[in-house]
């Protein structure tokens, strides 16, 4: 019997995310990750709805490989200066030292996909040319 994506889906395990405590805690995560490996950083506060929503839209379309940090905004305010957050919802995703984010209106599932899909594709590179 074939396997259905719905099948597939209901057999993987969720993605979880790591909640943030501190700016020390933030720095020590991202220092541990392969650099080729995305990350997914939500950035949220408890009075953001939608922020809620989308978390558990995330969880549900991504498995357990992803790596997921959620920042409370109004608890770690240093990263919401760092990363000049200035509407919630906030996705940034980080990987080979490139960087994208997403917010506001423009925040769903489907962004943050697409996010993570450009994070990991290849990307041309410059060449530089000695005789010119």
């Amino acid at each position: 019997m074939q396997k259905t994506a719905d099948d597939e889906a209901s057999e993987r395990s969720p993605a979880t995310s790591h909640v943030i405590k501190s700016v020390r805690n933030f720095d020590e995560y991202i220092s541990s990750v392969d650099t080729t490996t995305p990350v997914l950083i939500q950035f949220t506060a408890p009075w953001c709805r939608r922020c809620t929503t989308l978390k558990k839209e995330i969880a549900d379309e991504f498995d357990s490989s992803l790596h997921w940090l959620t920042v409370d905004v109004s608890e770690i305010t240093s990263l919401q200066e760092r990363f000049h957050v200035t509407q919630l919802p906030r996705f940034d995703v980080y990987c080979s030292g490139r960087t994208d984010s997403v917010e506001a209106f423009d925040a769903n599932v489907d962004a943050v996909g697409r996010m993570l899909q450009a994070a990991t594709a290849a990307r041309p590179t410059l060449e530089l040319i000695d005789d010119f």
